[in-house]
C-alpha cells in the first residue's frame, strides 16, 4: 500500500495517506516504501474527525483492530456490519465518504487537505484562519443563494433585498419577496416549485420594465413560465444524469440518477446515501456510482450531464488520471475502458428530476437502490422534460 507521512508545525511525523485527504494539516508528504503503513485507528485519515480511537466502543478490543482490512468486505469495499461492531453510528458516514483503497492508484503526493478539491485555494484558507469568529447577518442571505434557479436570478434578488432597485422594491416589499423565496408549495398545474417560478417572473418583469423604459420595447408574457428543460441524447446514446444534495442539518450527503434512452423513456434510476462530505465530493460520488451502472449494464455510449462547473473542470482536464481527488481519478480510468462517453454541462434547473431523486426520503441505508420504474413523485417532472425535449 503507498502511504504518505504528515507533517506538524513542530515536526511530528504520523503515517497517513493522502487518499483520505487528512483534516488537520494542510498537506501530506509522499512515503512509498512498503514498509510504512497507516494505523486505521491512530493516524489521521478523515476530514475533520481525527482519529477513530476515540471513537471505538468499549467492548472492542483495539489491538485486534490494526489493518484498514478490518474493516471492508471481501469484494474491497466498506463492511457497514463490521463499523457497526467497532464504531458509534456518528462516525460511520465519515468513513463511508471516503473511497476505499484501490491498489491501481497513483502513488500519494502532497495534496492540499482543507477543502474537498484536495488543491489550494484562497477561499479554505481565509475560512480556516477565520475559524467560527465569521457571523451572518440574517438567514435570508443563504436562502437568496440557495434558491434553485439562475444565478442572475439570485444577484437580482440580494439587490432587491438590498435596497439597490430604488423605489420599485420598498420595505413592505422586502417581507412579501422573503415569504415568497422561502415558499415550499408546488404550482398546482405545472408541478414546479413556486420559490423558482416566483423568482424568474419578477425577474422577467424587471428586465421587461428596464427594456419598456430604455429601449421601448413591448413584452411577450409568453415567456414568464418558460422553463431551461432536459434534451433528448443523440441517436444510439444512453443519457446519465447525476445530482448530489448535502442535508445542511445533519452534513450528509446523497445522490440520485437517472438512465434514459434516446427517444427518452425511462431506463433505469438510483439514489444512494454518500457520507459526510462537501457539495464537490457529493456530485463526483453521483457520476463514479453511474459510471458503474452504466458499464455493469453494458450500455456503449454514455452521455453524462450534471450542473457542476467544478466538476465539469476536474474531469474534463487532460491531468484528470493525476488528480490529487481519487474519485476524480477513478472516473476517469472508468472513462478510459471500451466505450464511448462525453461529459455535459447543463443547469440546475435543467436536472430536476435528478436532484429530487437524490433528495428523496427513503433511502434506508448505505447501499445503492435501484429504480426499475421511477417513483411517483418523479412523473410530473419526467413528462414536462419528455414534452418539452421533442
Amino acid at each position: 500500500m503507498n502511504i504518505a507521512t504528515q507533517v506538524g508545525v513542530g515536526g511530528n511525523r504520523h503515517n497517513t495517506s493522502n487518499l483520505y485527504n487528512p483534516g488537520e494539516m494542510k498537506k501530506t508528504w509522499t512515503n512509498s516504501s512498503p514498509e510504512v503503513t497507516i494505523h486505521p485507528l491512530d493516524d489521521v485519515w478523515i476530514p475533520s474527525l481525527g482519529p477513530l480511537r476515540p471513537h471505538l466502543l468499549s467492548s472492542v478490543d483495539a489491538s485486534q483492530v490494526h489493518s484498514l482490512l478490518n474493516f471492508s468486505d471481501d469484494h474491497g469495499n466498506w463492511d457497514t456490519r463490521k463499523l457497526s461492531t467497532l464504531f458509534n453510528n456518528a462516525v460511520i458516514p465519515y468513513i463511508l465518504s471516503i473511497r476505499y483503497l484501490d491498489p491501481s492508484d497513483l502513488p500519494d503526493r502532497p495534496i492540499w487537505s482543507l477543502n474537498g478539491k484536495h488543491s489550494f485555494d484562497i477561499k479554505s484558507a481565509y475560512s480556516s484562519l477565520l475559524g467560527s469568529s465569521w457571523k451572518t447577518e440574517s438567514q435570508s442571505w443563504k436562502k437568496i443563494w440557495s434558491l434553485q434557479v439562475p444565478q442572475r436570478f439570485c444577484f437580482f434578488l440580494w439587490l432587491s433585498l438590498k435596497g439597490r432597485h430604488g423605489p420599485f422594491f420598498r420595505s413592505e416589499f422586502v417581507d412579501w419577496l422573503q415569504l415568497n423565496m422561502g415558499s415550499h408549495e408546488l404550482h398546482p398545474s405545472r408541478g414546479l416549485p413556486w420559490s423558482m417560478l416566483f423568482i424568474s417572473t419578477i425577474w422577467q418583469l424587471w428586465k421587461a420594465r428596464n427594456d419598456l423604459v430604455f429601449n421601448d420595447a413591448h413584452f411577450n408574457d409568453d415567456i414568464l413560465l418558460q422553463r431551461i428543460h432536459w434534451k433528448l441524447p443523440e441517436l444510439g446514446w444512453v443519457c446519465l444524469t447525476t445530482d448530489g444534495a448535502v442535508s445542511l442539518r445533519t452534513g450528509i450527503g446523497s445522490v440520485g440518477g437517472v438512465f434514459q434512452a434516446d427517444d427518452g423513456s425511462w431506463i433505469t434510476g438510483f439514489n444512494n446515501i454518500i457520507g459526510i462530505v462537501c457539495p464537490l465530493q457529493t456530485e463526483l460520488w453521483g457520476i463514479f456510482l453511474g459510471l458503474q451502472l452504466a458499464w455493469e449494464n453494458g450500455f456503449e455510449r454514455l452521455l453524462i450531464q450534471f450542473n457542476s462547473k467544478e466538476a465539469i473542470k476536474r474531469l474534463t482536464s487532460m491531468q484528470a488520471s493525476s488528480d490529487p481527488c481519487s474519485l476524480v481519478r477513478a472516473i476517469a480510468r472508468i472513462r478510459h475502458r471500451g466505450w464511448a462517453t462525453e461529459i455535459q454541462w447543463i443547469p440546475h434547473e435543467g436536472n430536476k428530476p435528478t436532484n429530487m431523486l437524490a433528495k428523496l426520503d427513503n433511502l434506508p441505508n448505505y447501499d445503492v437502490t435501484i429504480f426499475s420504474p421511477p417513483p411517483e413523485s418523479l412523473l410530473p417532472l419526467l413528462d414536462f422534460d419528455m414534452s418539452h425535449s421533442l
